[in-house]
């Protein structure tokens, strides 16, 4: 009689072999960086370094600098991972191979028909091409349309429409010879760098899968194709890429719109991933196994400033962690988020600081100029116009107002400190002591009218 762990114990084992992965990544035993990419965990380069299968990258330390790769056969070169946006920017090198006269399944059709397949991330596994992000182009197309169609997953076929767009010639005749222009003419785009539908065409896909079908038919297979770039094979490339990278990409044109050639050029693209990533099923249902764990000990979230969420597309469904509010970080790691207090806090205070020293300099400043004005005014009341107009007419009557305070008498000294207080305010707080005396040009005018020199 063959032994069978009990499922409590299966579950336990899994469950002690989860915490084990993410204690190694987080004890730094695992590389973290592949080249200049980083690789934070769930995903890992090594056994025991990712959380599950599809999270398992390979760094190729065989070319300068070192590149990390993912999927079947490596057949993408990673850019960038985010935990965030649970997103990973990719590249793979070369459009999708079209054949003629193939139908799905090995059946014949016309020889104007091809298919092709845009595959690589392994079915079952967590990535989907995110969607909304990317988008198909046809470069070097004439008179061609290509439809997008779901993969069906385990390489079956489908007739299910995605996404797909047209591109034309312009200048072909009714007995479909193309007029001659010149060379890279039959390709345009628009002032943001965007093609035109002549000789090149773009449509966003909106629908998220692991793999696609594409079906190009050649409208009017007569005219010529234009000229391709060199070392191009099938002048028609079809491509899955990035959204924005058409404008990105024609900025380095030289002498063609848009660089690209069928084995040569390396295009990106965006991809989602989630955790226990299942296909949803064709009534829509999600499956119970992925969404977020009722017990949190067996969710990928090992945070405790973390939380799961649910997420789903059109093809998939899974859950992701993420941070709780004023932390941020890595949720798939015990200790990976980290709080904002402490920051928030001192530039709050610094904020604070700031703001008190800058409403006292205006209070400050405030205070000035209101004394200016109250200056002013007093001034203009106690005829110190006439004064200005004297000093500018004569030139000796500044010298006649001075008053020695050695000539001044007791007597006379305090009848025109009564002068003073009966014209000046009590507001100045000017004040008299014997020996030293600061006047206003308004006092100045009032004692030398009282004592003429």
């Amino acid at each position: 009689m063959a032994w069978s762990m009990p499922p409590l114990a299966l579950f336990a084992a899994v469950l002690a072999l989860q915490q084990a992965v993410a204690g190694a990544a987080a004890a730094g035993d695992c590389p973290t960086t592949c080249g200049d990419v980083a690789v934070p965990f769930p995903f890992g380069i090594g056994a025991g370094c990712y959380h599950s299968p599809g999270f398992n990258l390979t760094c190729d330390r065989s070319t300068d600098p070192p590149r990390l790769l993912l999927g079947d056969a490596a057949a993408f070169q990673v850019l960038y991972v985010s935990i965030v946006n649970a997103t990973v920017r990719a590249a793979r090198v070369g459009g999708i191979n079209i054949t003629y006269g193939v139908r799905g399944g090995g059946n014949t059709s016309s020889a104007d028909e091809g298919r092709g397949a845009w595959r690589g991330l392994g079915d079952g596994g967590p990535f989907a091409l995110s969607e909304d992000h990317n988008e198909l182009v046809v470069v070097w197309g004439c008179d061609v349309v290509a439809l997008l169609t779901d993969g069906g997953g385990s390489g079956n076929s489908s007739n299910i429409t995605i996404s797909g767009c047209a591109s034309f010639c312009p200048g072909t005749d009714a007995g479909g010879q193309a007029i001659a222009a010149p060379a890279g003419s039959t390709m345009s785009l628009t002032e943001d760098r965007r093609c035109t539908g002549v000789g090149c065409c773009q449509m966003p896909i909106s629908v998220g899968r692991d793999s696609y079908q594409v079906r190009l038919r050649r409208l009017n297979p007569s005219p010529p194709q234009p000229p391709p770039p060199q070392g191009a094979g099938d002048p028609t490339v079809v491509l899955i890429a990035e959204q924005g990278w058409v404008a990105e990409a024609s900025k380095s044109t030289r002498g063609y719109p848009l660089p690209v050639s069928f084995d040569e050029t390396a295009v990106p693209v965006l991809l989602g991933w989630m955790i226990a990533s299942t296909r949803v099923g064709a009534d829509g249902e999600v499956p119970v196994n992925s969404t977020c764990p009722a017990d949190a000990a067996r969710s990928a979230c090992k945070s405790s400033h973390s939380s799961c969420r649910n997420v789903s597309s059109s093809a998939r469904a899974g859950y992701v962690c993420d941070c709780d509010a004023g932390f941020q970080g890595n949720p798939y790691l015990a200790t990976g988020c980290q709080g904002l207090s402490i920051g928030v806090g001192v530039s709050s205070a610094a904020s604070l600081i700031l703001i008190v020293i800058m409403a006292i300099f205006i209070i400050r400043k405030q205070k000035r100029r209101m004394a200016k004005k109250i200056r002013q005014k007093y001034f203009k009341q106690n005829r110190g116009q006439l004064l200005q107009q004297l000093v500018a007419q004569r030139a000796d009557i500044a010298e006649r107002m001075i008053i020695p305070l050695g000539n001044l008498s007791a007597e006379k000294l305090g009848e025109s400190n009564n002068v003073a207080r009966d014209f000046m305010p009590s507001q100045e707080g000017r004040s008299m002591t014997e020996g030293t005396r600061q006047y206003s040009l308004e006092e100045e005018f009032l004692l030398s009218s009282r004592y003429p020199r």
